[in-house]
Parts: structure tokens; sequence; C-alpha cells
């Protein structure tokens, strides 16, 4: 039993070692340890999206962010979820009327007058 356990110590140690050696091999993402900020996925943005309930359109928001390197003026974005909050503010004033009631069987959302947006 206690060899069995010296040998699991040692695995265990080897297995850390192998890890700090693959860590310090990764590309580092200086923007990331500058100011925290990490780019969304496009499921990421797809699902807080549908969370939270925003009726904006989606696909150019990312495709918008995405083009220009998540860059808010010339300042590096650092906070996506605030910026959908932004976009869906904008919605808002421009579509007061195109709320978005349900959403069809794929998933689209219709607004009141039953179109799609």
């Amino acid at each position: 039993m206690k060899e069995e356990l010296k040998l699991l110590k040692q695995a265990i140690g080897t297995l850390q070692r192998a890890v700090a050696i693959l860590e310090d091999r990764l590309p580092v993402d200086t923007e990331m340890k500058q100011n925290g900020f990490r780019p969304p996925t496009r499921d990421q943005a797809e699902q807080h999206h549908r969370l939270v309930g925003h009726h904006f359109d989606l696909d150019q928001w990312f495709d918008h962010y995405e083009a220009k390197g998540w860059v808010v003026g010339k300042t590096k974005m650092k906070d996506w979820q605030a910026s959908m909050r932004t976009w869906e503010r904008e919605h808002k004033q421009k579509n007061p009327d195109r709320t978005v009631v349900e959403y069809d069987a794929h998933g689209r959302p219709i607004s009141a007058q039953g179109d799609l947006l």
C-alpha cells in the first residue's frame, strides 16, 4: 500500500511538471493579461443574446466587432456584454414598434406584427 501511494505521488508530480511545461509553451494572450478581456465565441454570444432577450441582429453585432478586432473606437473592448446592452438600447430607439413577441420554429425572432426581424 505504501509503495502504491509513493508511485501515485511520483506520477502526480510528473504530470504537474508536464502541465507546467505545456503552459509555458502556450502563446501568451497579452491583451487578456492587460485588461482581462477575451472575445466571446459565437456560441457564447448567441447564448447570452437569447438568455437576456436581446432583439438586435446578433450576426451583425458579432461580425462588426470580429472584423474590427473587438475594438471600440481606438480602444480594445473591455466588456462585450455591455456592448450588447448598448446595441439593444440603440435597436429599441430606432425600432420602438419592432419588439419580439416570440420566436419561430427555427429560433428566429418574430415581431409584434408577425414578420421576421
